[in-house]
């Protein structure tokens, strides 16, 4: 008797998806902004810049860099205000984990369209490093819809 075959598996995470606005209540926007902040990671960085990395500056040619042409964020309070921008549109991911935060939000910039996604895992709670999605990247096109439809 041969072996069965399972039915292939659903890959896609439920912490990638954006959470419904709808679901989402004013206490806990206000709960996220207090207790979210950036910080970055070394490996999306050319240059340490203000952003007090340790080590300074370790690039991995795998990694998006957020501080080099197109997309140009070199100062931490850029990316601190494109963080809270996120949160206030609702643009995060299902709550887990470390101290039940979302482990991605999303931005979107208004003068070119520039997609970033900043993930949960500093060296403390609360802290999120970000890098911008490419092009090609399949999740890319989803957020700047929903970008848009949550446009205030």
């Amino acid at each position: 008797m041969a072996p069965r075959k399972c039915p292939p598996r659903r890959t896609r995470r439920k912490d990638k998806k954006i959470r419904r606005a709808d679901d989402v209540r004013s206490e806990e926007i206000e709960q996220l902004l207090y207790r979210c902040s950036y910080e970055g990671h070394a490996h999306h960085k050319s240059e340490p810049g203000d952003f007090g990395l340790d080590p300074p500056a370790q690039p991995r040619r795998d990694k998006t860099l957020c501080n080099i042409p197109p997309y140009n964020i070199v100062e931490k309070a850029a990316a601190e205000k494109m963080l809270r921008c996120g949160i206030s549109r609702k643009m995060f991911s299902e709550q887990h984990g470390d101290g039940d935060l979302p482990e991605y939000i999303w931005y979107v910039r208004a003068t070119d369209g520039a997609v970033f996604e900043a993930k949960l895992g500093g060296s403390s709670a609360g802290k999120y490093h970000g890098y911008p999605l490419p092009e090609g990247d399949s999740r890319r096109e989803r957020i700047l819809s929903v970008w848009k439809e949550r446009e205030s």
